[in-house]
């Protein structure tokens, strides 16, 4: 009995200890592998109960009503390894749904999985018609590019654009069962999008799972994308360039692929955005972003810009106008032989408050002229920094820079001409733009104002001066620099003098002493003497002095005499009471010492008493 207790507590503790292990394996492995990626599983046949059972594990549309496009049947395993369904609604969403799995050339399991949401213009664009026409053109190979990343050209724009990650996830949230989704979505130009990729290993085979979604901002679409596959360990990716058709906000997305599908990133170059021509009409861009900030209008021809219009189709030389307020502004001969791109123009030019005109011009690399404000009517000139110029602040103060150029205006020279006209500058000729007004002296009057001086360094001191009336010229400016002294630092004196030498001395005697000052200031200024005569009243101090320690020893004299005369009185007293004299002390006789001798006196004769013993002697 105590045999078989044993026996089961130690299978606990083995027990114990497996769910330990496999708790911290499982802890490293999704450390390594990253956010988990939830498996979808494909059916084993292409029956219609397994269908709708994929079909509804990702979309929250019902698979009623579905359609089959396409399927196919593996002869040798009888999987479901080629399928293509869709679904059209009376609103004109159509939902698609393509997957593809099987073994590769190279023996290695690979599966993937498209499913879509589009609204078309029609519901005679659903995806069945699409996606039938499709396959009769096109090889099954190009499937997964053309229905995953590119819009249906009859795709319509939404109703409310998509302007927020959270707005994008509450769309996807919307369409797809929420155990498909992982992440938040991430803005990248019109799309918002996730990528997410999960290394695993199974029966000693490594595999990759990932998972991508892409939502448009304004077109009416969104995509997930599954892969499931077997990978090498070894893998290195091959990332190939791709690009997606031009989008109706003319632009397109170039991303890469890798060509060996090794299902990791690592070295996967970024998406970029390019700009594209998707009307075909020799005009790139969204000009109306582009122009709208300034009021500004574009004219080709003499007339506005129509996106209908295909201008490619023009004569190669064209006039093309930018225009503000309805005015001229800009304007410049272009070759529409080549497509005009819009999306790099920048324009910056004076608010209304400013005190000089000024504009700068970039994106328009073409001879063009230019009206911009004269803010000032003294003002006869402009200067002209012909190049890439980003700020104003880069054109100099008085024109005098190598690559600066100063016109009068109105005037001419070799490459510009200036004109004035109703309180504007006409300026042509330019190829890169940067000009600001400037003045000339003759009709200029200087008003200089200047800064405090600052503080003295090295004997030199600074300010600075402007004009107000920014007349362009130095003459009659005050000095910015001159000479000046180095106040020298404040000094604090502060004086120690010896003791007197000699310290006592006779009247009219002289003394000495010496003072320094301790933060040599080198100077006398409050130097307290270092001679000094000892005079009568020096000598009446020493005299007290004197007596009064006189007069105290004397007194100490006396009040000692004092004690010592009271000690010896007391001392003899006490002599005396220790040796009393014969008369007045009592003789008594002491065992062994014979008395002291003593003088004899006789007592005076007395009468005979009568005794009854006539001889004997009376006793004394």
């Amino acid at each position: 009995m105590v045999k078989k207790r044993g026996k089961t507590k130690l299978l606990v503790l083995l027990f114990i200890f497996a769910i330990v292990l496999l708790s911290l394996f499982l802890f490293q492995y999704k450390n390594i592998t990253g956010n988990a990626i939830s498996t979808i599983n494909f059916p084993t046949d292409c029956s219609e109960t397994n269908i709708s059972t994929l079909w509804n594990s990702i979309f929250l549309e019902s698979s009623t009503g579905i359609s089959f496009v396409y399927n196919e049947t593996n002869l040798t395993n009888g999987r479901c390894d080629n399928l293509i369904i869709a679904k059209t609604l009376a609103t004109n969403e159509s939902y698609l749904l393509w997957f593809l799995s099987g073994v590769d050339s190279n023996g290695k399991y690979n599966s993937a999985l498209v499913a879509k949401k589009t609204k078309f213009n029609s519901s005679k664009d659903n995806y069945s018609s699409v996606v039938s026409q499709e396959i009769v053109d096109n090889p099954l190979a190009r499937m997964f590019l053309v229905f995953t990343l590119l819009p249906a050209s009859s795709t319509v724009n939404r109703s409310v654009p998509i302007s927020s990650s959270s707005g994008a996830d509450n769309e996807f949230y919307l369409t797809y069962n929420t155990t498909v989704l992982i992440g938040t979505l991430i803005s990248n130009e019109s799309i918002y999008g996730f990528n997410e990729t999960e290394n695993y290993t199974l029966n000693r085979k490594n595999y990759s799972k990932s998972l991508a979604a892409m939502i448009y901002k304004n077109l009416s679409e969104q995509i997930i994308v599954y892969q499931d596959k077997e990978v090498d360990g070894g893998c290195v990716p091959n990332w190939t360039r791709q690009e997606t058709s031009c989008y109706p906000n003319e632009t397109r997305i170039i991303f890469y692929n890798d060509s060996k599908s090794c299902g990791v990133s690592t070295g996967k170059p970024s998406d970029i955005v390019s700009y594209c021509d998707y009307n075909l009409n020799g005009v790139i861009g969204d000009y109306i972003n582009n122009l709208t900030y300034l009021n500004l209008t574009l004219y080709i021809s003499g007339n506005l810009i129509n996106s209908s219009l295909n201008y490619s189709n023009l004569s190669s030389l064209q006039l093309v106008e930018i225009k503000r307020d309805g005015k001229a502004f800009i304007s410049f001969i272009y070759n529409f032989s080549k497509t005009l791109d819009l999306t790099n123009i920048s324009i910056q030019t004076n608010s209304a408050s400013s005190n000089l005109g000024y504009i700068l011009i970039n994106g328009i690399d073409n001879k063009k002229s230019v009206i911009f404000d004269k803010k000032n009517s003294s003002s006869d000139q402009v200067c002209i920094l012909d190049d890439y110029v980003s700020s104003v602040s880069q054109i100099s103060a008085f024109c005098d820079e190598g690559d600066e150029f100063l016109l009068n205006c109105p005037g001419n020279s070799s490459k510009y001409t200036c004109l004035v006209s109703n309180s504007s500058f006409n300026i042509s000729g330019l190829a890169h733009s940067g000009i600001k007004e400037m003045f000339s002296l003759a009709t200029c009057t200087t008003n200089w104002s200047c800064a405090p001086w600052g503080s003295c360094v090295n004997k030199v001191r600074n300010r600075t001066c402007s004009d107000v009336n920014i007349c362009n010229t130095t003459i009659g400016r005050p000095a910015l620099t001159e000479a000046c002294a180095v106040a020298p630092p404040v000094c604090l004196i502060n004086w120690s003098c010896s003791e007197w030498s000699p310290v006592n001395c006779s009247s009219n005697v002289n003394r000495t002493r010496i003072c320094t000052d301790k933060n040599n200031c080198n100077s006398l200024t409050g130097k307290p003497s270092e001679l000094s005569v000892c005079d009568s009243d020096n000598n009446s101090f020493w005299g007290i002095y004197l007596w009064i320690t006189f007069g105290i020893s004397g007194i100490l004299l006396i009040i000692l005499i004092i004690y010592l005369i009271v000690q010896a009185t007391n001392k003899k007293e006490v002599l005396q009471n220790d040796n009393p004299s014969a008369a007045s002390r009592p003789v008594q006789p002491v065992q062994g010492i014979a008395p002291p001798i003593q003088k004899y006196i006789a007592p005076k004769p007395e009468p005979p008493k009568s005794s009854d013993n006539p001889g004997d002697i009376p006793s004394v």
